[in-house]
């Protein structure tokens, strides 16, 4: 059965957004990101948005947000989450209902020293800033644990060319 969304999860720097731009025009999709979608709907960008916010009015957005992205019924989409949205009991339900109703989870990985270059975290830095790249690995720790309860398929993205794992994800679900 074709599905009519593909959702791709995963940590900061794993691709959501460069693999579900290319697999959106690929398949002439729609390609929806929470962070735009947020931006969009706050009217300034994200990164100024995060940094103006209180951290639990930020996580109770992005957790409204991402509930009524899955709820929307948008078919032809491929729709990336945040990474923030995995603590999110209820986002973590509604991507579990979604899997059983004909929707494609994708779980997208590398390991940790690939994000932490992609995010930039693998350049010097002041020891007053502590240890990033430690949280960072907790972070992205956390965020698949949550999401591989949901039993995704796993797609590993740790090269450098996005039509790999876009391939891997149209072969899976045999829409070439």
């Amino acid at each position: 059965m074709k599905p009519s969304r593909i959702i791709l999860l995963g940590a900061s720097g794993s691709g959501r957004s460069s693999i579900g731009d290319a697999l959106a025009q690929k398949l002439g999709w729609d390609f929806i990101e929470q962070e735009n979608s947020i931006s969009k709907a706050e009217g300034m960008d994200f990164a100024d948005f995060v940094i103006a916010s209180a951290p639990s009015s930020l996580q109770q957005l992005i957790e409204e947000n991402a509930l009524g992205l899955l709820t929307e019924e948008s078919a032809n989409t491929v729709l990336t989450l945040l990474p923030s949205a995995s603590k999110s009991a209820a986002v973590l339900e509604k991507l579990s209902d979604i899997c059983h109703k004909g929707d494609v989870v994708v779980l997208l990985e590398a390991p940790i020293a690939t994000l932490a270059h992609r995010c930039g975290l693998d350049a010097p830095r002041s020891i007053a800033l502590g240890r990033p790249r430690a949280l960072f690995h907790k972070q992205v720790t956390q965020v698949n644990t949550a999401y591989l309860q949901l039993d995704p398929i796993v797609i590993e993205t740790s090269g450098d060319q996005v039509e790999i794992p876009v391939t891997q994800i149209l072969d899976h679900f045999a829409l070439q």
